[in-house]
């Protein structure tokens, strides 16, 4: 496969991850145990990763060839990271404005 048509697969899921991570970010949403929370959502990922692995789909993609999973599950580490921080600042905002 060359290189644009596996770019363009990567990039097309990048959406639906990031989706993914969000709603699952919002439903584990509680005050603290950020770290158990964060451990939920890689947990998450890595099941839809390991089924993507058995269909061929990733997120409802084609899942492109060599795509690791250590990849995703970094990718949705950091993810998470930032959904938590604009949480935590639209929380903020609803607060005080």
């Amino acid at each position: 496969m060359d290189w644009p048509t596996m770019l363009f697969q990567f990039l097309s899921v990048v959406p639906a991850l990031v989706q993914a991570v969000v709603v699952t970010v919002a439903a584990v949403e509680a005050p603290g145990h950020g770290p158990e929370k964060k451990a939920a959502v890689l947990e998450v990922v890595d099941a839809t990763y390991t089924a993507a692995a058995e269909t061929g789909e990733l997120f409802g993609y084609k899942a492109p060839p060599g795509l690791e999973k250590d990849t995703v599950l970094k990718l949705a580490g950091e993810l998470t990271e930032v959904a938590v921080r604009l949480m935590k600042q639209r929380a903020l905002d609803g607060k005080t404005g």
